[in-house]
């Protein structure tokens, strides 16, 4: 979906009396390089727009740029993308032409879902909650930027998106959703995020845990039915993370496979933690 935001003439620069610095000449190409054609500014030319009035906000140029978005029909906006869209609503809400982007976002096709970035997909979820899409949009969103899928279930902890959030990225990235939210058990979604520990199950999964994250899944889930696989790759990546953990623990429902695996790897930690213990 691609819009053109703004027309109008292009101003013409007045020349000045007084030597141009490198400075201001570089204020000028850039803003000379916005348009893709002269005249009217359009939708193609709005990401560069943007990227313009964010690199020289206090210019005259800026000003100029601002007074053509503002200027642009629905027409003009042809060739406008998604992530210029998403921008222009969050800055110029009150255009002209943003009621038309939101009916356009709201027959965003299923095929091209994938093509969203993560900040437009966050906005969607985000301003459109009952967008056609938003299960597709969620599963995204989770799967290419699970820190961004982080920060919006921090920020909308509420929405009826959370819950499909925290399922996918349990999904699709177990280790950093672990880690991530290990500090989120007071969140709203708390029930989720421990449905999405317990199916941590497959093996190909549980061997990328690291120690950290198997240490979090031991404190709060001893029952998990993979445990004891999520302890031998404990051991086998840092024994001495995992004999540490069976020093401080050492009534923990794992401390017995904790001390075959550790003392078949180590015979020497037998002793040690005997005497460790004895103290």
């Amino acid at each position: 979906m691609m819009w053109n935001l703004w027309g109008g003439s292009k101003a013409e620069d007045k020349q000045s009396t007084q030597p141009v610095t490198a400075a201001e000449q570089k204020i000028l190409d850039d803003f000379e390089a916005v348009k893709s054609k002269p005249g009217q500014i359009t939708g193609w030319d709005f990401a560069r727009a943007f990227d313009f009035i964010d690199n020289y906000p206090d210019s005259a140029q800026a000003e100029i740029l601002l007074n053509q978005m503002y200027a642009t029909t629905t027409q003009s906006m042809k060739g406008l993308n998604y992530d210029s869209a998403v921008r222009l609503l969050e800055r110029m809400p009150d255009h002209k032409g943003a009621s038309s982007i939101i009916e356009g976002m709201y027959k965003l096709e299923e095929d091209y879902v994938n093509e969203l970035s993560s900040t437009v997909i966050a906005y969607i979820l985000q301003t459109m909650p009952d967008h056609p899409l938003s299960s597709a949009l969620a599963r995204d969103l989770a799967s290419i930027d699970i820190a961004c899928a982080y920060d919006f279930i921090q920020d909308q902890p509420e929405s009826p998106h959370a819950a499909a959030l925290i399922q996918e990225m349990f999904h699709s990235h177990p280790n950093i959703a672990v880690l991530l939210l290990q500090e989120e058990l007071g969140h709203p979604q708390v029930a989720t995020i421990f449905e999405g520990i317990y199916a941590i199950k497959e093996s190909d999964k549980i061997v990328h845990l690291t120690p950290n994250a198997i240490i979090f899944i031991l404190e709060v889930a001893p029952d998990h039915p993979k445990i004891d696989e999520m302890v031998q790759v404990f051991v086998q990546r840092n024994y001495v993370k995992a004999y540490d953990f069976l020093r401080n623990n050492p009534q923990h429902v794992c401390a017995d496979l904790f001390k075959e695996l550790l003392f078949q790897k180590k015979p020497s930690l037998e002793k040690l933690l005997q005497a460790t213990l004895s103290d």
